[in-house]
């Protein structure tokens, strides 16, 4: 298995993941998510790289680094706490964002994918005479879309401006 090391909160500069498979493996019994079929090894792996799709949103977080040598995007301070006294954002919230995002990875989809086409992101509508081409935004209609829990977990984290655009006919 590969040698996972947990973010404790202190902002370890050679952590890789913020939760263990124990704790994946508790969280999907206590959850009723069916991952009997994945070994440990792959769940290991499946925590690497949830983590490691996690901290690829870190321009998108909010707060600073506790540390700026830490390995990964948290533990996150709040941008108006000192550094003697840092408040921390709550990491619950993000490690079951993680577990979700193990769950979707053991049900086949890609986190991160490597290729996608222009067809994935780039849509086409044509209504009468009219033909209108749009990008959708992948985080949302790919990941967000289908595992709704991975967004709800993540979006304390999240930069927003409290406005939300949807656009229907």
């Amino acid at each position: 298995m590969a040698n996972l090391i947990v973010e404790d909160n202190t902002g370890l500069t050679n952590s890789n993941v913020y939760a263990t498979v124990e704790q994946f493996k508790e969280f999907a019994e206590l959850n009723g998510l069916n991952v009997d079929n994945v070994d440990d090894d792959q769940l290991a792996i499946y925590l690497v790289r949830a983590t490691n799709f996690i901290d690829s949103l870190e321009s998108q977080m909010v707060g600073k680094r506790l540390n700026p040598e830490q390995a990964l995007a948290f533990p996150r301070q709040r941008s108006n706490s000192c550094s003697g006294n840092p408040h921390l954002y709550d990491m619950r919230g993000l490690v079951k964002a993680l577990f979700y995002c193990v769950e979707a990875q053991s049900l086949g989809f890609s986190l991160l994918p490597v290729n996608i086409s222009k067809d994935d992101i780039i849509k086409k509508e044509k209504i009468d005479v009219l033909e209108v081409q749009y990008s959708e935004d992948m985080l949302s209609e790919v990941l967000f879309g289908k595992f709704p829990m991975v967004e709800r977990y993540l979006s304390p984290y999240l930069v927003s401006n409290g406005y939300n655009l949807s656009v229907g006919r």
